[in-house]
């Protein structure tokens, strides 16, 4: 079983495996292997506390725990997953093929009979100002908006998977012009965890903005099936499913559709702008000179054919251009 942080009021920080493997266990960990909570390295706002824990541990250990999602606008207890399936659900076909591994097969012999249901759980209002836990990174002095709709598109990028991940989007308007677009770093995460989170992202700033009718767009299939049916009492990621179940149920009017990256361009930039920030967060109130020439081709109605990725790098990244060699 895999330990999985909800409100970190039951984990130990150091010994308990929610990391996958025990921080105490990772090499260069130099402490003194303490009972402390992981509820301790979580700020009131519901973020990592960022700070301490670069100060503990070292950069790739910290870069795996800033990458951890945690509820911020919903309350999960800390509960098990099952370590050995995706979902995060236990099944007879699992178990066997642990079994037939060699290392894993030892970890379950202890492991059968202890499987734990946690059917324990009780939403809760949104805090105020949720958004707040960026605040301190960059100041949000847009006015909100309207009611008008505006079209959300998201999009996430990384090196490895896991890997540092960014994430990026943007926000039009019904005419297709640039209303506000972010970049975020994350750290490391798998490409499923970031692609949550670059929706939920999106839609804490929709929110705060005071966008009202949003059509939130992603060439993310996997995460958009897991916000539509995805048990957050199993999987491994359940608290970021529920946080945009909870987003989603508030009063406004949003939608989620999937589009394919050859029509989602604008938010790829911006989400490799991600995962080179030396902060957290950026918000773009206007086009960054790299997005320009996507929205460009955006009102010239230019489409690329799937796979097209020579066309896409030229394009957006020219610098990217492989070099003709001198004879």
């Amino acid at each position: 079983m895999l330990k999985r942080i909800g409100n970190g009021e039951e984990m130990t920080f150091w010994k308990d495996n929610w990391l996958r493997l025990a921080i105490y266990q990772c090499p260069g960990v130099l402490s003194s292997f303490d009972s402390v909570k992981v509820s301790e390295f979580i700020t009131a706002n519901q973020n990592w506390d960022l700070e301490r824990i670069f100060a503990q541990v070292p950069m790739d250990v910290a870069n795996r725990i800033m990458g951890y999602t945690i509820p911020r606008f919903s309350t999960l207890p800390d509960s098990y997953t099952w370590k050995f399936s995706a979902k995060g659900e236990f099944s007879t076909r699992s178990a066997y093929l642990a079994l037939l591994d060699v290392d894993h097969g030892e970890q379950l012999y202890g492991v059968f009979g202890r499987i734990v249901a946690n059917k324990k759980f009780e939403s809760s209002e949104m805090r105020p100002d949720e958004f707040g836990l960026w605040r301190n990174i960059v100041a949000i002095t847009k006015e909100a908006s309207t009611n008008e709709r505006v079209k959300l598109n998201t999009n996430c990028a990384s090196r490895g998977n896991p890997g540092i991940s960014g994430v990026g989007g943007i926000f039009r308007s019904a005419s297709g012009d640039w209303i506000l677009g972010f970049s975020a770093l994350l750290g490391v995460c798998s490409s499923v965890a970031t692609e949550l989170q670059a929706i939920r992202l999106g839609l804490s700033i929709a929110w705060e903005y005071g966008f009202r009718d949003v059509k939130c767009e992603a060439n993310a299939h996997v995460a958009l099936n897991l916000i539509e049916s995805g048990n957050v009492f199993t999987h491994p990621l359940g608290g970021l499913i529920l946080d945009i179940r909870s987003l989603k149920g508030r009063r406004w009017t949003l939608s989620f559709n999937h589009t394919y990256r050859e029509v989602n361009f604008c938010a790829d930039v911006l989400s490799k702008l991600g995962y080179s920030l030396k902060e957290e967060l950026v918000i773009h109130d206007h086009p960054p000179a790299e997005v320009i020439p996507s929205l460009e081709a955006d009102r010239m109605g230019i489409a690329f054919q799937r796979g097209d990725s020579i066309a896409y790098s030229s394009l957006y990244f020219p610098c990217n251009k492989k070099k003709k060699k001198k004879t």
